[in-house]
């Protein structure tokens, strides 16, 4: 659920900003449903962040498993989520400059975000192999 809602997201928003750097409304790429789908998956893809800092953020953490590749990953995410507010909430002045920093944020997950999934499941094998997350967990 979780991949695919990022998905979701970061596909309208490539849909989202290809509409509005080529002009082409009328294709149906840079009109409001894209981002209604857009905020919509954007909420549950937060939902999903909340649900899994408890757990698997602070379990990885602790065992200093894929620390940078996650912390890099946080870190845009909350980029994405505090300039995506400012985009509905915040002022005309700072528009431009929030535009910009939500579709570098946005390309940059859509790099790290992977990479911490693959790292993390390459290196899984081999620390899961002594059991060590049982002791992290408290299993």
């Amino acid at each position: 659920m979780a991949y695919v809602t990022l998905f979701i997201c970061a596909t309208s928003g490539l849909f989202y900003l290809y509409g509005s750097l080529t002009q082409e409304p009328t294709r149906g790429l840079a009109n409001h449903k894209v981002l209604v789908v857009h905020g919509l998956s954007s909420l549950v893809a937060l939902g999903i962040l909340g649900s899994v800092l408890p757990h698997h953020v602070r379990a990885a953490w602790r065992a200093d498993r894929n620390r940078l590749l996650g912390g890099v990953s946080l870190a845009v995410m909350a980029v994405l989520s505090l300039s995506g507010a400012l985009l509905y909430y915040g002022g005309e002045e700072s528009r431009d400059a929030t535009i910009l920093a939500h579709w570098w944020a946005g390309f940059g997950l859509t790099v790290f975000f992977p990479l911490h999934v693959l790292l993390g499941r390459h290196r899984r094998g081999r620390v899961y192999k002594d059991n060590s997350h049982r002791r992290v967990l408290g299993r």
